[in-house]
């Protein structure tokens, strides 16, 4: 009989601590833990010719100051005109200094327009010409489907964080050309012939965060 009850009691003893072990491991598997991890996130901010482009998903308009044009013709057209047989030029300042992460970017150099008689837009023979970067940068320039030019650039973070501004900054300068084209002279001579003509020439630039090839 002692035995009995003490087989009994054993088994008790047994299955309580099985009882024990199963809940302590099945516990394991069903804690809940929740944690709020902080870390700052990098900042992204572009300036181009000062203008912030990282405000808005839209187009930022940004202004391009300082378009000089020049060539053999100066001294046959007045100051702040442009005609046929000149050479423009104008900079485009990229200013990453906010920003916390490497980053590439394209310039789109549309094609130019510009009014014409019948009041309608249209292009007009100024054609991209070169690309001058300051500080030995380099640049890869294709062309679009529509034959615009496109330049673009990978800016690596070693830049973007030098504590140089001619690093950090990139500064370039786009050249163009009114080609005096013989095929031209008469679309030439209709724009010219509009008082207060405007040349229209768009310049588009988009920017991403470079994550590496």
């Amino acid at each position: 009989m002692k035995k009995r009850g003490l087989k009994l009691l054993i088994f008790i003893v047994i299955l309580v601590l099985l009882v024990v072990v199963i809940n302590s491991t099945y516990s394991k598997y069903t804690e809940k833990a929740i944690a709020v991890v902080k870390e700052d996130v990098a900042t992204w901010k572009i300036l181009i010719n000062e203008t912030d482009i990282t405000t808005s998903p839209e187009t930022t308009e940004f202004e391009v100051d300082d378009f000089d044009w020049t060539g053999d013709l100066n001294d046959h057209v007045m100051d702040g005109k442009v005609a046929p047989g000149m050479y423009g030029q104008f900079q485009l300042i990229i200013d990453p200094s906010e920003t916390q992460v490497a980053l590439e970017y394209e310039i789109k150099v549309s094609k130019p327009t510009v009014q014409r008689k019948d009041g309608t837009t249209g292009e007009i023979n100024i054609v991209f010409d070169d690309i001058v970067a300051e500080s030995g940068k380099t640049y890869t320039i294709t062309e679009d489907a529509d034959g615009n030019k496109v330049i673009h650039r990978i800016k690596p973070l070693t830049e973007v964080s030098s504590t140089t501004e001619s690093q950090r900054v990139d500064t370039l300068l786009v050249k163009v050309k009114w080609d005096n084209d013989e095929d031209y002279n008469e679309i030439d001579s209709e724009i010219g012939s509009i008082y207060g003509n405007k040349i229209s020439m768009p310049i588009e630039v988009s920017a991403i965060q470079y994550i590496g090839t």
